[in-house]
């Protein structure tokens, strides 16, 4: 029996015709919806962007998540994208290499993004292995843990959370956490409209499997990453081009922030950036990118 493609000589070439018209078609749905963002009543922030340093340690191959400690300024948190073992990388703001913190029994599925919160009088760290490109994922993980001393090559994870999402698998790579509500939120990597969901941070660890309901969808392309200011009242989601802000007024929950329209603000060019994080002043944003030298970008802006 002939080989289909015996049968069809160009269908290589036909599919490659296809691809990249699809491909141009969703870049061209982009660009539309950045630009309605642009172009809407909210104003456009376009603050002063400057590459701090570049990261030290060669082994940050793809620096997929970001988190600015609560404990100690000036120290930062990183991870790898899928293929990593579970570990956690600590530098400063100068790039240097502070250390390499392995999660003792935890397994690196597909991490994509972190974020770091206060409990108490403590630190916290949430790690999200949330990465489901083929949609397939039943349940996604996200751990949580004090912030690791970095005298110890490794740490423990004080609890896990197993959860699904209300309708069936997302792609998501954007994690936050509101330390003042003990929310986290997430939002979908879709095209066009992504959708957040939340969760309730747990005060005890749980082998339940909880379901996080949706909250809102917002006019953003392609989220890439999320991240929520420590005083709890914005939320950044950050895509391959800009970021959108979304401010929560006194009172107000984060389902009703999500639905007004966000703030555009301008990002500098990075190859591949998929994190960001608020640092302690709850204005400036730091970056990363997922390309090698990793560069460490802030955002800063004006109170």
């Amino acid at each position: 029996m002939s080989k289909f493609s015996d049968r069809v000589p160009h269908c290589q070439p036909i599919r490659i015709v296809a691809f990249v018209a699809i491909w141009t078609i969703l870049v061209c749905q982009i660009v539309k919806a950045e630009d309605g963002l642009a172009n809407s009543s909210q104003p456009v922030e376009s603050p002063n962007a400057r590459q701090l340093a570049t990261l030290e340690n060669a082994d940050i191959l793809e620096s997929s998540g970001l988190a600015a400690s609560i404990t100690t300024p000036h120290r930062f948190w990183t991870h790898n994208d899928s293929g990593d073992g579970p570990r956690l990388f600590a530098f400063d703001d100068s790039g240097r290499d502070l250390g390499v913190v392995s999660l003792v029994g935890i397994t690196a599925i597909d991490w994509e993004d972190m974020a770091s919160f206060r409990r108490g009088d403590r630190g916290w760290l949430l790690v999200a292995d949330v990465g489901d490109n083929a949609r397939r994922r039943e349940t996604c993980q996200l751990h949580l843990l004090p912030e690791p001393a970095l005298n110890k090559p490794t740490a423990t994870v004080h609890a896990t959370i197993n959860f699904r999402y209300e309708h069936g698998p997302v792609d998501c790579e954007a994690v936050g956490v509101d330390g003042t509500s003990n929310t986290v939120l997430l939002a979908s990597k879709s095209v066009l409209n992504c959708e957040v969901y939340a969760l309730p941070l747990p005060l005890t660890p749980s082998k339940q499997v909880v379901v996080a309901p949706s909250i809102a969808k917002i006019s953003v392309p392609l989220a890439t990453a999320l991240d929520v200011s420590p005083d709890g009242t914005r939320a950044i989601v950050l895509t391959y081009a800009d970021a959108y802000e979304f401010q929560r007024r006194d009172g107000e929950s984060w389902a009703d922030a999500f639905r007004r329209e966000p703030q555009v603000i301008k990002m500098p060019i990075r190859k591949q950036g998929e994190s960001i994080c608020y640092g302690a002043d709850s204005r400036s944003l730091y970056l990363t990118s997922e390309r090698q030298p990793t560069p460490l970008w802030i955002v800063e802006r004006m109170p």
